[in-house]
This record gives structure tokens, sequence and C-alpha cells, in this order.
């Protein structure tokens, strides 16, 4: 997985990994003010790098499982939600996903629940 701060297109330093860099793009070219949920394919995912300039990375489909299991999303993506809601990546076929706002009230409901389970074992 790349981690590392990259160049973009025209070679110029941008603070942000590869991964970073990408799925950004494919969050800017899909989202539209009040979106609730953002589709892109595995193939977006190419576009972008070559529209980016950078290097394909090999495994294509380990970015938004990345953002989705290990990696928060970019700030720039983040601060399109909501006040009380986050975006996360939910996978809805092969090779195909969704940024999909997640309302954290809800989460920590869930997550209470979990901890409550666990205690009651």
């Amino acid at each position: 997985m790349q981690q590392d701060s990259s160049t973009g297109a025209g070679g110029t330093y941008t603070g942000m990994s590869k991964y970073e860099q990408v799925i950004e793009w494919v969050f800017r070219k899909n989202f539209s003010p009040g979106n609730v949920r953002v589709r892109f394919t595995r193939d977006e995912l190419v576009e972008a790098h070559d529209a980016l300039g950078i290097p394909r990375t090999k495994n294509i489909g380990d970015i938004p499982y990345s953002f989705r299991f290990r990696r928060e999303l970019p700030s720039s993506i983040l601060e399109t939600a909501p006040q009380d809601s986050e975006w996360i990546i939910v996978g809805t076929g092969i090779a195909e996903y969704q940024f999909r706002l997640s309302s954290s009230k809800k989460d920590n409901t869930c997550w209470f629940l979990v901890q409550k389970s666990l205690r009651e074992i």
C-alpha cells in the first residue's frame, strides 16, 4: 500500500498519498452538494491515476478497502459531510462502490449495543 507523499500531475508536491489523491479525485468527479450516496467503480480508480499522472496502483481494489477499514478519508472529503454525519465507503457489487453518508449518532448507538452484548456474555 502506498502511504508516502507523492507528486501530482506535472510533478508538483501535493502532500497527499497516492491513495488519498485517487479517492479524492473520484469523489470530486461524482459528488454534488446534497448527495447522500456517491457511486463509483474500479474503472474510475484507474481513470483517476491517469488523470492525475501518477503510476497505477498494482492492487487497485486496495484503495477503497483501505479507506473502509484502515485509513481515514482525506479531510477534503470529510468536510463535505453535514454535522453529525460522516462518509463511509461500501461495496455495492463487483468492482462497484458508494460513498454513503452515515449518521455518527447511529454508529455510536450500534457500538453501544455491541459493547452491552459483550458485557452480557
